[in-house]
């Protein structure tokens, strides 16, 4: 499957046969956007970069997550890994404060549930995966410069949130934030200068933002 138009991911979109991706809160110009001219299997885009500006994309292929690996901001030398991870679709994002890379890989089951794991050795070996919800679907998450990683998700018309510890302990459990009016699409989140910022699409298919000024609790 060749990459699709608009294909929303969080913070990321992906544009038909260029394989563009976009971070459109990046504070560098030079990695908000990196191209890879390739003819990608399978679906359910996700990249990120990591603080020693390491990328990595991830795809979902026969139900295998699979993570692609390059030096930026060029992004040459690719490398593919696959994971032991099933699911149907995927999210990653870096944890800044991880001096060996560990990157947090969100995925979607079959099931509907939502679950967690972390690599930090590029895919080689994953964690023992924690459930985030048993029930939802489009997930995104962000970790912002202290390690507090916040996941967000769609489930029945209403957009939810789950707030993180940097050791991964749950400080504000999964709990509504946008009721009623959200349409299934895929969601984002980001973290910026002490701003958390969510997004989603309505019911007349608006893409929305809401923020967030004291960490993730209320939104607006």
């Amino acid at each position: 499957m060749r990459v699709s138009t608009l294909s929303f991911c969080p913070m990321v979109y992906s544009l038909a046969d260029s394989s563009c991706w976009f971070k459109t809160l990046a504070t560098s110009h030079r990695f908000r956007c990196w191209f890879r001219d390739i003819t990608a299997a399978g679906g359910c885009l996700a990249v990120d970069v990591a603080p020693n500006q390491r990328l990595c994309y991830a795809n979902v292929e026969g139900h295998t997550v699979h993570l692609h690996f390059a030096d930026g901001p060029n992004g040459t030398n690719w490398v593919m890994q696959s994971t032991s991870i099933s699911a149907n679709c995927v999210h990653i994002g870096y944890d800044p404060t991880s001096a060996i890379g560990r990157l947090y890989i969100f995925t979607e089951e079959a099931s509907n549930a939502i679950k967690m794991y972390y690599t930090d050795d590029e895919g080689g070996t994953v964690s023992v995966a924690v459930t985030v919800t048993g029930s939802g679907d489009d997930v995104s998450a962000a970790i912002n410069p202290v390690g507090k990683r916040i996941v967000v998700y769609h489930h029945n018309n209403d957009l939810y949130r789950v707030i993180y510890d940097p050791q991964g302990n749950v400080i504000t459990a999964s709990s509504v934030i946008v009721t009623g009016g959200v349409n299934q699409g895929k969601t984002a989140v980001a973290w910026r200068l002490g701003t958390w910022f969510a997004y989603y699409r309505d019911g007349g298919n608006s893409l929305i933002q809401i923020s967030s000024i004291d960490d993730g609790e209320t939104w607006s």
